[in-house]
């Protein structure tokens, strides 16, 4: 996420072809922004307030008004929205954003959530802009990841990662209203 003001945090749970996430956090100083988003095969579900409507989706704000707080159903042919939607609710996608490049430092051992972690700190480039990035992976076990810290330009971003080798919960809303295009700005 980018832009000054801007604090998200995601809490995504990942399968290999479908995935759930709620995102919360602020925009400058508007009210805060709540989204839930649901990934089910080639269909991405999305509830959310106007706030995050807007500002996280791309709404118009009348379109962010008026479809705040009801399940929308974005198809992958919407190219852009969905992908913008879906990034992050595959295994592949979600991994895609731990991507640390050129001098790395590694943190000392701490705990976080209760488990014994170690941090990996670096530059990024996942959103195509150079930013900062730390990645706590399990000390003990499987080196999977535990969290991931990143900073665009002044917007903070935090990513848990947990449950992993289960299944998400992914259920299609019933429902949801079919995206429009006529509602991006």
């Amino acid at each position: 996420m980018r832009g000054h003001g801007l604090q998200v945090t995601e809490v995504a749970h990942a399968g290999r072809v479908d995935g759930t996430q709620t995102v919360t956090g602020y925009y400058r100083d508007a009210a805060p922004l709540s989204l839930s988003l649901v990934l089910v095969g080639h269909k991405a579900y999305v509830l959310a307030n106007a706030g995050a409507l807007q500002h996280l989706v791309g709404l118009k704000l009348s379109a962010a008004l008026k479809e705040a707080g009801k399940w929308i159903v974005v198809p992958a042919s919407y190219h852009g929205v969905f992908e913008k939607l879906a990034a992050g609710l595959t295994v592949t996608s979600a991994t895609q954003q731990l991507n640390l490049v050129g001098e790395l430092e590694l943190l000392p051992e701490r705990s976080l959530a209760g488990r014994a972690v170690v941090g990996v700190s670096g530059t990024t480039m996942a959103f195509g802009a150079p930013g900062t990035q730390v990645v706590y992976v399990r000390a003990i076990g499987a080196p999977l990841p535990v969290e991931a810290l990143q900073d665009y330009e002044g917007a903070l971003q935090s990513m848990s990662f947990a449950q992993w080798g289960q299944a998400p919960a992914a259920k299609a809303p019933r429902g949801a209203s079919p995206f429009e295009r006529s509602w991006l700005s």
